[in-house]
């Protein structure tokens, strides 16, 4: 043990008695750790600080240490001390508390709803006829951003997604001589879900995670404060053109979705199954209805709504840390890509129930 401090150990039955005396430097302390064997063998730990002991930051660090590894061996723990350092002390503990409240928080406990909700109302109100309408600078700066700069990367994939579409069915297809009914497949797939799902898929890794990122770097700025010190309503101000611009691009980007799919599908089927394209075209347009654009088009716009309000949800309730704009962009795009699968089998569910 270093000169000056010193550590007085007694025991009796299953109780171990530790008083600590004399003076205390960071440089000079104990380790606290050479004890943890010794108080593992007992049930009750009692430590007792002299009241003449001469003390700095190591004194109560050296007693944290001691109740932390009484604590994982289930030792009773006990402190006599000064009042000075039993205030260091509880202040700790409670430090300690809090953070194995959170370690033993049940992994299976359900998300707390209400701030979402919350959100979503506060979105409802600000659309109100008698608010005001939203910015229309922001609100024609995100549909350049939606539309325009995101149709190359949804007009490249989903070509691609309507190529693999019409691989597929050739493969099965073929066996029983049955190539034009790969027009039927592509052209309802197409409608009814790839178009609007895929689009939403990549929306989701680009504009979603854009809004959570731009508006959590707002709130790291103090900007969102200070909007609020200036009596504006950041949900209408930064969430509601954002959501408005996003459901006004969609339908442009659903169209151009469905037919870059379709051109992927007549690609593979002219190439690869000598389909003439005139055969193909006059296939898909009596296999696929306006029905089936509609329910297609439906999912897309709900889509949309909850691509723009998860990006600013989190944006709106990001910290004030760098880490923070980066957490926020991830919740973002994990809710993002969960909600528009539950969104999807909720549609599914309806539609086969209503028969379409």
């Amino acid at each position: 043990m270093s000169a000056g401090a010193r550590v007085a150990r007694s025991s009796e039955g299953d109780a171990l008695e530790l008083t600590l005396s004399g003076a205390w430097r960071l440089d000079t302390s104990p380790d606290a750790g050479r004890y943890g064997d010794d108080i593992a063998h007992h049930r009750r730990l009692l430590v007792r600080v002299a009241a003449d002991a001469d003390w700095d930051s190591s004194l109560p660090a050296f007693v944290t240490a001691l109740t932390r590894t009484a604590r994982m061996t289930d030792v009773t723990v006990d402190i006599e001390a000064p009042e000075r350092l039993e205030r260091l002390l509880a202040l700790g503990a409670g430090s300690d508390d809090a953070v194995a409240g959170r370690e033993r928080a049940p992994a299976w406990r359900l998300p707390d709803l209400r701030p979402p909700l919350r959100f979503v109302g506060q979105l409802l109100l600000a659309i109100a006829p008698a608010r005001a309408l939203p910015q229309l600078r922001e609100v024609l700066r995100v549909i350049r951003q939606t539309s325009s700069r995101s149709l190359p990367i949804v007009g490249l994939v989903n070509f691609l997604v309507g190529g693999i579409l019409a691989f597929i069915g050739a493969v099965q297809l073929r066996t029983f001589g049955a190539e034009i009914y790969v027009a039927d497949l592509v052209g309802i797939a197409t409608a009814r879900e790839m178009a609007a799902l895929i689009t939403a898929v990549v929306l989701s890794g680009r504009l979603s995670a854009a809004f959570a990122a731009e508006i959590a770097t707002m709130q790291g700025n103090e900007e969102i404060d200070a909007l609020r010190t200036a009596g504006v309503d950041p949900v209408r101000y930064l969430a509601l053109p954002r959501v408005a611009a996003l459901l006004l691009a969609m339908p442009i980007l659903f169209a151009a979705a469905c037919i870059t799919t379709l051109a992927g599908g007549l690609a593979v089927a002219t190439g690869m199954l000598d389909i003439p394209p005139a055969a193909y075209l006059l296939q898909t347009r009596n296999a696929v209805g306006l029905d089936q654009f509609w329910i297609g088009l439906s999912k897309a716009m709900a889509f949309a709504a909850f691509l723009g309000a998860a990006g600013c949800y989190y944006g709106l309730r990001a910290e004030r840390t760098a880490a923070a704009v980066g957490d926020a962009t991830t919740r973002a795009v994990v809710s993002s890509m969960v909600g528009i699968i539950c969104i999807d089998a909720v549609f599914a569910v309806v539609c086969n129930a209503l028969g379409i």
